[in-house]
């Protein structure tokens, strides 16, 4: 089996074969038609009991009629959404979320986070806009310990899949809450998303918590994610953050007055009444499909959309919320049947979607009655595109220097002091901004200064994204390799085709000679096919003079065994490239093992993120054993 993987793990056509035959039958089965029930159909039983509990009452419009939303007499009671408004009204703040980039890669959203959270000297964060999304809470709260106050907290408060509730204390010993030492209130404490409705923890009486907001973020998760401080209003206070997109879109409803806990529940009460509307045809088809097969099972066998065209083809337009009920009832409607057997009248529904949605309009298309009716009534998703503004920099003058040294040159060091050759580790260490020195790159790597300087170096410009990617490296018989630019390399090349009859010094028995110990000038994808493959590397030149000549005398060169495979590993990584050849792996542990955010800072440079996640690159940070 291990062979077989070797071997055929990334073979395009074992894996078109495994998906054409196995997976997509299988997954994609689809049939002509199918069984559809609802919410409305779970609630319904012939004693007519159903009960539920829920801490806020925004969504009791959409719930099933079979569901009344209970109106409590006990007065302390009907007062508990206005006291939930007056303590979030008491406590104002409200700040933007700033992504802070120090120069390492790029600033993420749940470190942006925590750091604020930390510098503000706060208890908790309650994420109900899920801003830790992509971090797991075990990872945020080991980012945590180190940049805690030991004093105030004794570990950090989480919740983790399959164990539940957990506490990890300052040395990193991680108990279930019931039996730590430490309690909950000498602890920072994380509530993710999912655990800021129903999580029951007692913290400080003087604790404050952070609470961040997400999109079209609704009133009654506000709510739910502020009453976690369960002494709010009564020493525990509440401060709001949001990203930058969502100042803005809180600020649309402000008017463009800055943010306060005021326009915050201004913007959810908007999202809370847009959602409601969004959803009345939804509630609709659901309620007409259930009085109309409530106790006739056969018309519960609906067929099934399959065509594209039925899908996408119909247009979508604004239509009001009456008219795309109203249709929905006369495609619906069974004749002969005005009254469900639970005892409504069917109208009832379309009454209600009608009241409820009086003046308001909704996208739809033109047959609503359809299942797909769900993605057609899907908010518009809009494409958010991230403009970096990249700071304005002076670029540096390029620096001719002798080229004829390349030719007799039997190392790096050896060429004009012009070039002003240095080590790949001085490159890294103290040229490019991104904290890159501590990884174990290879000595055998050199660049010339017209490679490392693109730009006049300022202390306000803390960016990486100007430098100069791998492309051209001459490669010696010592095993040395020169990085350098696309200038240097033009120019080399100009020496090596200018006809013989303008060098007096050189002549074709020469340059036979030279061959052999000539360094070899090379496009880097080149050399890294041809290390892998122990073969000559494609389009590769030996740097000796009237070379059109020679190589047509001398084709067989074997240069592959120049290239060590520390030093291709290298290159490899500070072109942020994420996948290696099965040679490389080994030596790419040992550069990178430990140092994932330095290694996800350079693929980001290089504008390779994307092939980051389970690459080879990943698992050597994480020093994990390649398959």
């Amino acid at each position: 089996m291990e062979v077989m993987l070797k071997y055929f793990s990334h073979n395009t056509r074992v894996v078109n074969f495994w998906l054409t035959h196995c997976v997509f039958p299988l997954e994609t089965k689809q049939f002509a038609q199918r069984l559809a029930c609802n919410a409305w159909h779970l609630a319904d039983n012939a004693h007519g009991m159903v009960a539920g509990f829920s801490g806020t009452n925004d969504n009791h419009r959409l719930l099933p009629l079979q569901v009344k939303q209970h109106v409590v007499e006990e007065p302390s009671l009907k007062a508990t959404n206005g006291k939930m408004l007056a303590v979030i009204l008491d406590n104002p703040t409200y700040s933007t979320l700033t992504m802070d980039c120090n120069g390492s890669g790029p600033a993420l959203v749940w470190k942006s986070l925590l750091d604020k959270a930390i510098s503000e000297g706060l208890h908790a964060v309650m994420d109900c806009g899920a801003l830790l999304a992509g971090v797991n809470n075990r990872e945020a709260a080991e980012y945590l310990l180190p940049r805690l106050d030991a004093e105030r907290f004794q570990g950090v408060c989480f919740f983790q899949d399959k164990e539940g509730w957990m506490i990890i204390d300052n040395q990193r010993h991680c108990l279930p809450r019931k039996s730590s030492p430490i309690a909950e209130r000498d602890a920072f404490v994380i509530f993710d998303d999912a655990r800021c409705r129903g999580a029951d923890l007692q913290l400080q009486r003087g604790a404050v918590g952070l609470l961040t907001l997400g999109p079209k973020m609704c009133k009654d998760k506000l709510m739910q994610a502020a009453g976690r401080l369960r002494q709010l209003g009564r020493g525990q206070t509440l401060r709001i953050v949001g990203t930058a997109e969502i100042t803005a879109s809180i600020m649309t409803i402000s008017q463009g007055v800055q943010p306060t806990s005021l326009h915050v529940l201004q913007w959810a009460m908007h999202n809370t009444v847009q959602t409601t509307m969004d959803g009345i045809p939804e509630w609709s088809r659901q309620g007409l499909h259930f009085a109309n097969t409530k106790d006739a099972p056969e018309r519960t066998m609906l067929d099934e959309v399959l065509r594209l065209e039925d899908f996408y083809g119909r247009g979508r337009a604004q239509l009001s919320i009456a008219d795309v009920v109203g249709k929905m009832a006369d495609t619906q409607g069974v004749p002969g049947r005005k009254v469900c057997p639970m005892g409504f009248d069917p109208s009832t529904i379309t009454q209600r979607a009608l009241l409820y949605g009086s003046g308001h309009f909704v996208h739809a298309g033109g047959t609503a009655e359809e299942e797909c009716e769900r993605e057609l009534e899907a908010e518009t998703e809009l494409e958010q595109e991230v403009v970096t503004v990249v700071p304005r920099v002076t670029p540096c003058s390029h620096l001719d220097w002798d080229y004829q040294t390349v030719f007799t040159a039997s190392a790096p060091t050896a060429l004009s002091s012009a070039a002003q050759v240095m080590k790949l580790e001085y490159y890294v260490g103290s040229v490019l901004r991104g904290n890159f020195k501590d990884l174990a790159w290879s000595p055998s790597v050199y660049c010339t200064g017209n490679f490392a300087f693109t730009f006049i170096s300022d202390e306000h410009c803390g960016s990486d994204d100007f430098h100069r990617p791998l492309n051209w490296i001459l490669a010696f018989l010592d095993g040395k390799v020169l990085l350098v630019s696309e200038r240097e390399a033009d120019a080399i090349l100009e020496l090596m085709w200018t006809p013989a009859a303008t060098h007096a010094s050189a002549s074709p028995s020469t340059s036979l000679s030279m061959v052999g110990s000539a360094p070899m000038l090379v496009n880097l994808c080149y050399a890294s096919a041809g290390h892998d493959t122990a073969t000559h590397p494609q389009l590769a030149l030996p740097v000796i003079l009237n070379s059109n000549d020679v190589m047509l005398q001398r084709d067989d060169l074997q240069h592959a065994s120049r290239f060590g495979v520390d030093a291709i590993a290298s290159l490899q990584l500070l072109n942020g490239h994420a996948s290696f050849s099965d040679q490389q792996i080994f030596h790419l542990r040992s550069m990178v093992s430990g140092h994932r955010e330095a290694a996800l800072a350079l693929v980001s440079m290089r504008g390779k993120l994307p092939t980051f996640p389970r690459s080879h690159l990943e698992k050597a940070c994480d020093g994990a054993t390649q398959e």
